[in-house]
């Protein structure tokens, strides 16, 4: 009698924010397997979330943005991970991004079991010099070979010599629309914002476009180290409102008139972001507010999906939000409905390589 495969899903964050790791644990439970996950709960915020059941969660305090003095954290983490491999002895282990790919690939140098690589984010991300960044997206292309599976949300991030060696997996996930809008306590526009709250993603220079325009207000959801300087502007139309689980976030977005999804292009990774916010976006029908010279800026841009601007251009962020505020109701029907049509086409897609991915991954653990 064949026994049920023992899987694990990897990630050097809580996990309970991001819908591609949820969606990682539910491909691993249809195989079928018997899924565990080893993650990292790095902030006080992130363990008031975190289930205290959940019996393989380091918790060590290393704040988003913490730079050098997250990197002992780091280590640590990685050595946690090893050790509980260990324990669980899995036949699947599913590595989200380098840092949980290298233990991975040394507690399962001599060993059978299958491992899947998804790069959620670069190593490059965390490098700001471009020779650095190209040595470190060099590393991760080099030892991602000795995965079994490799996948990217964004074919873009891939040279051209290894495009033929990833599956392209983009970060698509079905989103639970609420009956219970959570409505606004003024008549005000809404400009949302849900994410990583870091100086690349334009959140000042919207917070400074919004602050010049009475009729909009600036609801922003996460944790980073932008947060105090955000707080700090002391207006009550721009909004921090901390970190909130996917589910509860995307009930607060349902409410809104426009979609913040701004990436400073001089970083190479923001230029191919993966970003979750399109999908999100496109599904609930708000037109986005993206930036130029980037893959998600062109993609907003050729279907006709909002508005694009300079990353920190004041004036053409208030351009976009003025545009909007004229807008005619078909103009609206318009964008909402292009935004469920790109959803709809890129979901067939997804389908497709899933369904290649499902049966390559079953075919191999019936062979060991």
């Amino acid at each position: 009698m064949q026994t049920t495969p023992r899987s694990v899903v990897i990630r050097s964050t809580s996990g309970v924010f991001e819908p591609r790791f949820v969606s990682a644990i539910k491909f691993l439970s249809d195989i079928p397997s018997d899924v565990s996950a080893i993650t990292w709960s790095r902030t006080v915020t992130e363990s008031q979330i975190v289930d205290p059941d959940d019996p393989w969660v380091f918790r060590a305090q290393a704040d988003y943005g913490g730079g050098f003095k997250n990197y002992i954290s780091h280590l640590k983490f990685m050595l946690y991970a090893y050790k509980t491999l260990t324990k669980i002895n899995p036949n699947l282990v599913y590595a989200c991004d380098l840092d949980t790919l290298i233990p991975s690939l040394v507690w399962g140098r001599k060993k059978s079991n299958l491992l899947i690589f998804d790069q959620f984010d670069p190593l490059s991300v965390k490098a700001s010099n471009p020779i650095v960044s190209s040595l470190f997206n060099r590393l991760e292309l080099v030892l991602s070979k000795r995965a079994n599976f490799r996948i990217t949300p964004n074919i873009n991030r891939i040279g051209l010599n290894y495009t033929g060696e990833w599956i392209e997996i983009k970060n698509l996930f079905q989103i639970e629309n609420s009956e219970n809008l959570v409505q606004s306590s003024s008549n005000s526009l809404k400009l949302f914002y849900g994410g990583v709250l870091s100086s690349d993603r334009g959140l000042i220079a919207l917070s400074s476009a919004v602050t010049a325009l009475p009729e909009w207000e600036f609801q922003i959801f996460g944790q980073g180290p932008e947060l105090v300087r955000l707080q700090s502007l002391n207006n009550s139309r721009i909004m921090t409102k901390g970190l909130l689980d996917h589910k509860s976030l995307m009930k607060e977005a349902q409410g809104s008139d426009l979609y913040a999804a701004l990436y400073d292009p001089k970083f190479n990774h923001n230029k191919n972001t993966a970003s979750n916010k399109l999908f999100e976006a496109a599904q609930l029908g708000i037109p986005l507010l993206a930036s130029r010279n980037t893959y998600l800026g062109e993609l907003v841009g050729k279907h006709r999906l909002g508005w694009t601007v300079h990353y920190d251009d004041i004036q053409g962020i208030m351009g976009a939000l003025n545009s909007y505020k004229k807008m005619e109701l078909r103009e609206k029907s318009e964008i909402k409905k292009n935004l469920q049509d790109y959803f709809n086409d890129q979901l067939i897609a997804k389908r497709e390589s899933l369904n290649k991915l499902f049966g390559e991954i079953k075919r191999a653990l019936e062979t060991r």
